[in-house]
């Protein structure tokens, strides 16, 4: 009775770690969403270098607030790209595999990759978030400047939406702080 008794368990085993194995290696699902995001990289980089071509044609005649807006603009289409190498390697590294970077290559691994977990991801997201909002506002200012037309409730919405992404930022930030005390002990606790 014993043997069959450890034979059921090893067939057990086996089992639990080809299924354990299969869920593991399904992370290579998320591979081609991060391909996609270095397609949109591309895709914003040529509209960055398109927005440049339009601002350089169009400095036949000298607009001060139409070359701000055009700049603001292009800052703007910068950060988002920002924030999606940002996702792209974040999300890559914690949730797919780890990025080998060849020794020589070495001083080029972004610093920001040492320190950035998932958690602090959000935190950057959010700042890179209010970034984009706050130029998107002040691209409005400068476009009304210039003889825009932007309704007093388009500008309200635009302003709550940033107030809300604050508010996002600051709870947040609070309760990553309020979690680091715990965290702290826990990984002194137990040593990886």
């Amino acid at each position: 009775m014993a043997p069959l008794k450890a034979a059921t368990s090893n067939i057990a085993k086996r089992i639990e770690i080809n299924v354990e194995s299969f869920i593991f290696s399904t992370r290579w699902v998320l591979a081609p969403a991060y391909l996609v995001l270095v397609g949109c990289l591309a895709i914003l980089t040529y509209k960055t270098f398109e927005e440049f071509i339009q601002l350089l044609t169009g400095m036949t005649v000298f607009a001060e607030g139409k070359t701000i807006s055009q700049v603001l603009t292009i800052v703007d289409l910068i950060l988002v790209m920002n924030l999606v190498l940002m996702v792209l390697f974040v999300g890559y590294v914690n949730f797919v595999s780890k990025i080998k970077v060849p020794k020589e290559r070495d001083e080029d691994w972004p610093d920001w990759m040492q320190y950035l977990d998932y958690s602090g991801l959000k935190i950057q997201l959010l700042g890179s978030i209010i970034a984009v909002s706050s130029v998107s506002i002040l691209r409005t200012v400068v476009n009304l400047g210039i003889g825009g037309t932007v309704t007093s409730e388009q500008f309200l919405w635009i302003s709550i939406f940033h107030g809300l992404f604050l508010a996002s930022i600051l709870i947040i930030a609070i309760v990553n702080k309020l979690k680091e005390p715990g965290e702290h002990s826990r990984k002194t606790a137990h040593p990886h």
